[in-house]
């Protein structure tokens, strides 16, 4: 079976797939929480030992993986494709075409322009109204 250990806020998210054959939903949901426990004084040593970093669910369960490996899960990293940001599509977030920068040869602006325009009238369409 496969699994996803994930953390999401309302702009960001993270998945950890990982796949084992003998266990659970709810075996792995302890799991998750038994490798949480078990990696947190590391997981603070080494943020403290980093200087000047927040300490946050994230990277506590990034920390933690290495524990899920030892509970006999493979940590699984799919082929991953996909664009950066647009989650509200602004004439301001639009990368500069002169620039050919590494941001605009993946960008969705390049594959996509005119439905791009398309959603940019209507994102300043509706702002008018706020």
């Amino acid at each position: 079976m496969i699994f996803d250990f994930c953390w999401f806020d309302y702009e960001m998210s993270q998945s950890h797939l990982l796949e084992h054959f003998n266990k659970t939903p709810e075996e792995f949901k302890a799991d998750c929480k038994k490798a949480l426990a078990e990696s947190f004084e590391q997981y603070m040593e080494y943020i403290k030992r980093e200087g000047h970093r927040w300490a946050g669910i994230d990277a506590w369960i990034d920390f933690s993986i290495d524990k899920m490996k030892k509970y006999g899960y493979k940590h699984i990293r799919p082929p991953q494709w996909g664009y950066f940001g647009g989650m509200i599509v602004r004439d301001e977030f639009i990368p500069e075409e002169s620039e050919e920068s590494e941001e605009f040869k993946t960008s969705y602006t390049k594959d996509f322009p005119e439905q791009i325009k398309i959603m940019i009238k209507h994102n300043n369409e509706l702002e008018k109204e706020f």
